[in-house]
């Protein structure tokens, strides 16, 4: 029997979310956390607000304090009141947080060549460019994972 689209999708999921958390545990990182980093690395001047991590994560606030302070405990994140309103909290992201974003981008590049590695160049364009009509075709819930992806 052929397996459906989805089926094959949530496989492909699950064993890339299992090699990504395999190679990042051997940095002492979880999906959650290089994701608050390469989010922080990408802003300007390199912080943002508590707020803003909670919206990308799509978590509760609890939940953001508790991966900033297991961050901040590692010294990948250092946090500080926001001078222009203190009841504002800002995440800064440190040297150490930025030389975990290097090594994390240089793994990720290498598993999506080995993702892709069977197929030729024509080919995986059509699969993105395929991948990115389904999650289009979702609606707003697949945009906004898309940016929790990315």
């Amino acid at each position: 029997m052929e397996m459906k689209c989805g089926t094959l999708i949530k496989i492909a999921h699950d064993r890339l979310e299992r090699t990504a958390n395999n190679e990042l545990r051997q940095q002492d990182l979880t999906l959650s956390q290089i994701g608050v980093l390469l989010f922080i690395k990408d802003q300007p001047e390199h912080n943002v607000t508590m707020k803003d991590i909670e919206h990308r994560l799509h978590v509760a606030q609890s939940t953001t304090v508790g991966i900033i302070a297991r961050m901040e405990n590692k010294d990948f994140v250092r946090t500080m009141t926001d001078p222009d309103d203190g009841r504002v909290k800002r995440v800064l992201i440190t040297s150490k947080g930025l030389k975990k974003c290097r090594n994390a981008q240089m793994r990720m590049e290498m598993s999506e060549e080995r993702l892709l590695s069977d197929l030729n160049e024509k080919e995986r364009t059509e699969l993105i460019t395929l991948l990115e009509r389904v999650v289009k075709g979702q609606g707003n819930d697949a945009a906004q994972s898309r940016e929790k992806i990315q």
